[in-house]
């Protein structure tokens, strides 16, 4: 199986609610949207990857900032995350996203740092500034599938993180965001996010899910 691998320098992860009725509109009918309150639940992982190449080969890899666009749902009873938008600031790596991975992807631009970042894509922007650590559980969305649609089908995307140099939720301040309601409608991000160093990336090309018999 072909396994992409690299660093993330640096990464955010971000969850928070979306109204359902725009949550759905990306849905293909594979899968239900997974709800907690009346809100759909959505995520965002941005990070900064370094070395991104296949797994034992030598050489350079990719270096490029990503943003990862993600809505929660139900697949077959269990439940997973499906990729709305991939946001990526390199066209070549825009292309191996669109041709292996099956993303949806965008051009964007990025600027990370320890207190924060902005994306912006689409014309619009998202500035996240980020406070003192809190004791506060956030889960990964890594935790779960990763599941893609595309051509009129479903995909899953094989992902795996390993555990980097440094983790911990941080306060959430949000300064500007045009960008969310571009892609997944007004969001509402939670109080809390996940800031890591060094997390170990993994993925590799999208494999169809097999549709169920009916």
């Amino acid at each position: 199986m072909l396994v992409l691998a690299g660093t993330e320098e640096l990464s955010f992860e971000l969850t928070g609610s979306a109204a359902p009725i725009a949550a759905r509109a990306h849905l293909p009918p594979q899968v239900e949207l997974w709800q907690t309150g009346g809100a759909a639940r959505v995520a965002l992982t941005v990070f900064r990857m370094r070395g991104l190449r296949l797994r034992g080969q030598p050489g350079p890899g990719f270096d490029y900032s990503e943003a990862l666009w993600r809505v929660a749902v139900r697949h077959e009873d269990q439940l997973a995350w499906l990729a709305v938008s991939c946001d990526l600031d390199s066209a070549l790596v825009r292309g191996m996203g669109r041709a292996l991975i099956r993303y949806p992807v965008r051009a964007g631009a990025f600027a990370l740092a320890a207190d924060g970042f902005s994306a912006r894509a689409g014309g619009g922007v998202l500035a996240v500034g980020l406070g003192g650590v809190v004791a506060h559980d956030v889960e990964s969305p890594g935790a779960r599938p990763l599941l893609v649609a595309s051509g009129g089908r479903l995909w899953r995307v094989p992902w795996a993180e390993v555990a980097g140099l440094d983790a911990g939720a941080r306060e959430v301040s949000v300064n500007v965001d045009t960008l969310s309601a571009l892609t997944l409608g007004a969001v509402k991000w939670d109080r809390a996010a996940l800031c890591l160093r060094g997390r170990g990336h993994r993925c590799g090309r999208a494999r169809p899910v097999a549709r169920q018999r009916g």
